[in-house]
This record gives structure tokens, sequence and C-alpha cells, in this order.
């Protein structure tokens, strides 16, 4: 995922969690959430779900011992104080706070936290979605440090296919099995439109029927130049005799015809 793709995400996310999206952005919405299928959309609308409960529940009054807990949490937990007194002021010159303004306050409280709670639940997530955005010289140490870590490391060569467009690329895949980890170096791979098409890598194990090669993951490309891609095998591989590289719809697909495949990697 790149960074664009992923503040774009989150912010139709959080729209969508507190007002209805127009017909476009939805539409962009469902586009990115069936490109990048790992993130957990869940999340925020669990936060969504807990804001719109505080709202509903502002005038309901709440037992004092529970009241006095959600406030005592949520100031342990945020390491603040309430910036409205517990108490009424009793002043006839200060403007007095109905009763329920501290209730409404803890509500809100909670409902930060919740929102909090959830992006800290769905960091691994996003982590590893934001993993193939890093800078190429990050991922080309990582790829070195495979190469040099692991006994089984192999390497093949990316070779064209005739599909229009893709003559000058270049590149490589590694992979180690003991690891169950490798990396995709391209160059010169076309830029994408992650809304009109992706590319997805596609393995194939001679313990696997040929016929249903391994998803490999679902990736796009925004800059020219080398790109350094990891591999994210939805099963376990044990012996690859073949790399393979298609164009395929928003999201990606679980079979692929193979009308647009355009490269190929083979092992040994």
């Amino acid at each position: 995922m790149t960074e664009q793709d992923y503040e774009r995400l989150t912010d139709l996310l959080a729209d969508q969690a507190v007002q209805e999206l127009s017909a476009e952005e939805a539409r962009e919405l469902r586009a990115l959430l069936a490109q990048y299928r790992e993130f957990d959309a869940e999340q925020f609308e669990r936060a969504a779900t807990a804001i719109q409960l505080t709202e509903a529940m502002e005038h309901q009054p709440l037992p004092n011992h529970l009241r006095n807990k959600v406030l005592a949490d949520a100031q342990a937990y945020f390491d603040i104080a309430p910036s409205i007194p517990l108490q009424p002021v009793v002043a006839s010159n200060v403007l007095q706070f109905p009763r329920r303004s501290a209730w409404q306050w803890a509500g809100w409280y909670a409902a930060a936290a919740c929102l909090l709670l959830a992006l800290i639940a769905a960091w691994p997530r996003m982590k590893g979605l934001l993993q193939p955005t890093a800078p190429v010289s990050s991922l080309t140490a990582q790829r070195t440090n495979l190469s040099n870590e692991a006994k089984d490391v192999l390497q093949a060569a990316w070779a064209a296919t005739k599909y229009p467009g893709v003559e000058r690329v270049q590149g490589d895949v590694v992979w180690s099995s003991e690891k169950q980890q490798g990396y995709l170096r391209f160059v010169n791979l076309a830029a994408n439109n992650p809304n009109e098409s992706v590319y997805q890598l596609w393995i194939f194990d001679a313990n696997q029927d040929e016929k249903y090669p391994v998803d490999g993951g679902v990736f796009s490309v925004s800059q020219s130049g080398e790109v350094i891609v990891p591999i994210q095998a939805k099963l376990n591989i044990s012996k690859p005799t073949l790399f393979a590289v298609t164009i395929e719809k928003p999201g990606g697909v679980v079979v692929s015809k193979r009308d647009k495949l355009i490269l190929t990697a083979k092992v040994g």
C-alpha cells in the first residue's frame, strides 16, 4: 500500500464513520478496500458505533460509582485533567453547566479511547500493509540480509512475455522456503492506477497443482526505476518452480485467467 493510498483510505473511513459518503467517495472506498483486503475497516466501524452510543446516552444518568470510574480511567489513560470541573462552580457571574456535562465529557473520553484503541489494534495490520512502501534502500537491505542469512535462498531472473509494454522490464526474485520470505525486484515496470488494475504474483510449487498456483500478493507500482516488493504468499511454499506476474482487476483474483501474464521467473 502506498502512503497516499493509506492516507486516503483512512480519511474515507473516518468520513464514513461520521457522515454519509458521496457516491464517488463510496466507489473509491470500495475499490481501495478491495485492493487492500487485509485492512481491517471494522475497527473504524466499532469506534463510530461507540461514539454514536455515547451521543444516544448523553441524557441518561450514570450511577455515581460507574461515573467516577470512567472519569478516573479516562484521566489515567490520557494523563490529562478534565477541562470542566466535576462540580458546578457556585458563583453568580460564572456560566453554570448542566449537571450532565461531566457525563457528556466522560462519554467523549470513552469514545476517544475506543477510537485510539481501534487504531492501536489495527496498527499491526496497517504496518504490514505499509511495508511494501518502505524506502527502496531499506527493502534492498532486507533483501540482501535474506540472501546472506538463508541457507536455501534461490534467485531467478524475470523474463518478459509477449504482452505489450513489458519488453524492457528486468529484475529478479529472491526466495527462501525455510524462512517463507522473499522479495521481487523490478526495473522499468510501468506504474499502474490501482483503481483500474493491479499486479498480482503467482507462485507455482512442485507440490501444488499447476492449475492453482499460490497467490503471492497484490501490489502496485507508483514510481519509475527500481522497485522492490515483499512477497506475501497466502500458503506455505515448499518447492517453488516458477514465479509469475499478471495484471488483474483491483483487489486481485482467486484464480487468474492468465490472459494478462506479463513476467515469469523460472527456478533452476
